[in-house]
């Protein structure tokens, strides 16, 4: 169900859905996310001639990563300014995804009563500080999963403000495919108001089956 070669592999450009969560203050940390999010929208406006998916969304998130810490370095305002993101591609079958991650915005892939959380090392252990943010100097390292997609299945993903309000027992109990996107998301945002100590936001995408057609 899971490799590391590159599933999505077509021209066809199928949906890509984004979470990104800003750091170093409120406006800062909002600009820095609204950046990365409107450079992986370029994903729908580039060439169609050497256009590979792959490739794309991670240039296009090493892109975004430059612009953040350019601006942060250039600006009294929005020094330290970054963002942690996770993202996932279908192909335009629906059959495959993959999954790309910057930080520490987890993704959840739900099937049945398996669920499979996907988080890459995103702390340094003596210091504590983040191994990858956009807006870091240096090489920004993306961590990259792909896999096959089957009717029924449910992907989340979400900000550290979800996972650090909400233990993952919890969690994956209330986002179920079994239960209604609305009602887990209800739930989990009941908690983060009644106790997170950060924002939190989520993005729950259901693959339903495909209809017949007569």
């Amino acid at each position: 169900m899971y490799a590391e070669q590159p599933y999505v592999s077509s021209t066809c450009r199928g949906p890509l859905i984004a979470v990104a969560d800003g750091m170093g203050g409120h406006r800062a940390g909002a600009i820095a996310a609204k950046m990365t999010v409107d450079q992986l929208f370029l994903f729908y406006q580039l060439p169609s001639r050497g256009f590979q998916p792959r490739r794309t969304l991670e240039r296009l998130l090493r892109t975004a990563s430059l612009a953040v810490r350019d601006l942060g370095e250039t600006s009294e305002a929005h020094r330290s300014m970054g963002a942690t993101v996770s993202t996932i591609l279908f192909d335009c079958s629906m059959r495959h995804f993959l999954i790309a991650q910057v930080g520490d915005s987890p993704a959840y892939h739900f099937r049945g009563d398996e669920v499979r959380f996907f988080l890459a090392p995103h702390f340094e252990p003596k210091t504590g500080h983040l191994l990858a943010r956009i807006g870091m100097r240096g090489n920004l390292p993306i961590h990259i999963l792909t896999g096959e997609v089957e009717p029924g299945d449910r992907f989340v993903l979400c900000t550290d403000g979800v996972f650090t309000a909400m233990d993952d027992e919890a969690f994956t109990a209330v986002m179920r495919p079994s239960q209604p996107a609305w009602s887990g998301l209800e739930e989990v945002m009941k908690t983060i108001q009644t106790r997170g100590k950060d924002n939190g936001t989520l993005v729950v995408v259901d693959v339903l089956p495909t209809p017949d057609v007569p």
